[in-house]
């Protein structure tokens, strides 16, 4: 966790701003852009989700990952719904 107050003057200053700042942008470059240079549309995500056999998404734990999964299902491919639906009930079945 970042500390945002300075420790002598328990003050906020633009030296611990600063320090949040570079630790946000980090984690951007390192995680978020990865993410978006991978999936570029939310049909590449919801392929991704959705495949069967379902396999757990390393970018999310597995509750949002069925919901995601689901809603994207049901926007893009409202007719492979239940299909899908279905697979996660397995899914969440046997990994339990």
């Amino acid at each position: 966790m970042v500390n945002l107050i300075q420790g002598k003057t328990n003050c906020y200053d633009d030296i611990s701003i600063n320090h949040a700042a570079d630790n946000l942008i980090k984690s951007y470059e390192v995680f978020v852009e990865p993410f978006f240079n991978k999936f570029n549309s939310l049909s590449s995500i919801e392929i991704e989700l959705n495949s069967i056999p379902i396999k757990r998404s390393k970018y999310m734990t597995i509750e949002k990952h069925v919901i995601a999964g689901l809603i994207l299902c049901k926007k893009l491919e409202p007719a492979s719904f239940d299909i899908i639906s279905k697979a996660y009930e397995t899914y969440l079945q046997n990994s339990n």
